[in-house]
């Protein structure tokens, strides 16, 4: 009897505390989230394409592990950083990405709306208003393509980015510059892009360096081994404030450059990366319209 008079007054006392202690980590997560959101929204809000995709950077750090929490209480906040992660893409063109976010957003909470339409994509706006298409629904999409494009149609074409070489330069910027080249090719949804860790584990299994499928394109050695269309590699140089960087697009199935195109700037400091986002961004259009106007004209892609 005392045993359980012990353990009913320990669970008395205990349960509150355990709920407490719940309900304050779900207000910390809660406003943590709130500052994901503010930051990426300042980004979002210049406007800039670099920018923008340094915003749908930080929400891709952030909402997986929002998820595995798994907390029901925080499902809506989840959900608005889905929505505007969606706006976010649907700003840079990519309508694929940005209807699949804010599909996700509304499962996760049916009442989530999407962000106001930004006045510069008024026209997109009145658009969908004449086809029955409310912000409310749907995410707001620009009249035209950022890159100047036509607006992307039809599946993603599948590329692998590869680290760019760096002669000359410490190797740490090729890599840290080709993510942010393959964040920029996606985010505009022409382009998917194999995730580098699965190219990195299909390298190791087969004992190929990168410089072996660069030399191996087009042949049966390694044709099969990766389910892409296309590869994009590149070099990065540094010399003191000064960047030069050259990309291009090569065909996995004969070996051939489709399309290249080489990007500068004079950085104002030393820290030539922080400028990497807008030379990522920068090459990654040229690339883009020039991969279009390529293929196009060969008939391919």
């Amino acid at each position: 009897m005392n045993r359980l008079l012990t353990a009913g007054l320990l669970l008395t006392f205990l349960l509150p505390i355990a709920c407490r202690s719940k309900s304050s980590r779900v207000r910390a997560h809660r406003s943590r989230i709130q500052s994901v959101i503010a930051k990426s929204d300042r980004y979002v809000q210049t406007g800039k394409p670099s920018n923008i995709n340094r915003a749908i950077r930080y929400y891709n750090a952030w909402i997986p592990k929002y998820e595995r929490l798994g907390y029901p209480e925080l499902k809506p906040d989840v959900a608005r950083m889905y929505a505007k992660r969606a706006s976010a893409y649907a700003r840079l063109g990519n309508r694929r990405q940005a209807d699949k976010d804010f599909a996700k957003a509304r499962q996760l909470d049916a009442s989530v709306s999407a962000p106001a339409t930004p006045a510069s994509h008024a026209a997109s706006s009145s658009s969908g208003a004449s086809t029955g298409t409310s912000s409310s629904t749907k995410p707001p999409a620009p009249a035209t393509h950022p890159s100047g494009l036509p607006p992307v149609e039809g599946e993603p074409i599948p590329i692998a980015v590869l680290n760019f070489d760096s002669p000359g330069s410490e190797k740490a910027y090729g890599e840290s510059f080709s993510p942010l080249l393959a964040d920029d090719l996606f985010n505009r949804g022409r382009f998917d892009v194999i995730e580098r860790d699965r190219l990195d584990k299909i390298m190791a299994e087969q004992k190929l360096s990168q410089s072996d499928l660069v030399e191996k394109a087009g042949t049966d050695e390694v044709r099969g081994l990766l389910p892409i269309d296309y590869m994009v590699l590149g070099t990065i140089t540094v010399e003191g404030n000064g960047v030069v960087v050259n990309g291009r697009f090569v065909d996995w199935n004969n070996g051939k450059t489709v399309a290249s195109r080489t990007v500068k700037k004079m950085c104002e400091t030393s820290n030539v990366s922080f400028h990497f986002d807008e030379l990522a961004h920068e090459l990654g259009v040229a690339l883009e319209k020039s991969f279009v106007e390529r293929t196009e004209a060969t008939g391919g892609q």
